[in-house]
């Protein structure tokens, strides 16, 4: 199933019946809660199923980025710094790309 173009990856189910307890993370959120684990491009959201009154763990995680259409583009994280889904790789044209030793070469003086 996706949602805004990206996989509904997992759910798990909580034994609470208002909140959400996310094991990886050590903590309980309330339905409707939304958070973004740490260290991860991947996004959390407690809700309950329809005609349930058991509240899920929703995983939104990014779609693979593996090939990209043109030969002038890469696969790239878009913003590793931010949140999903800004976070996610996309296909970036080589030229757009910088890297952070091509970036620290060009301000050093000699």
């Amino acid at each position: 199933m996706e949602v805004d173009g990206f996989r509904n990856q997992d759910t798990k189910e909580s034994n609470s019946i208002t909140k959400c307890y996310d094991e990886e993370m050590k903590s309980s959120y309330k339905i409707d809660s939304i958070w973004y684990p740490e260290g991860k491009c991947e996004k959390r959201i407690c809700s309950r199923q329809k005609n349930s009154k058991t509240p899920v763990i929703k995983f939104m995680e990014c779609e693979p980025c593996t090939i990209c259409n043109f030969s002038d583009q890469e696969c790239q994280p878009f913003k590793p710094e931010k949140n999903y889904p800004k976070c996610c790789p996309k296909c970036l044209k080589k030229s757009s790309v910088i890297k952070k030793t091509d970036a620290t070469k060009k301000h050093k003086k000699v």
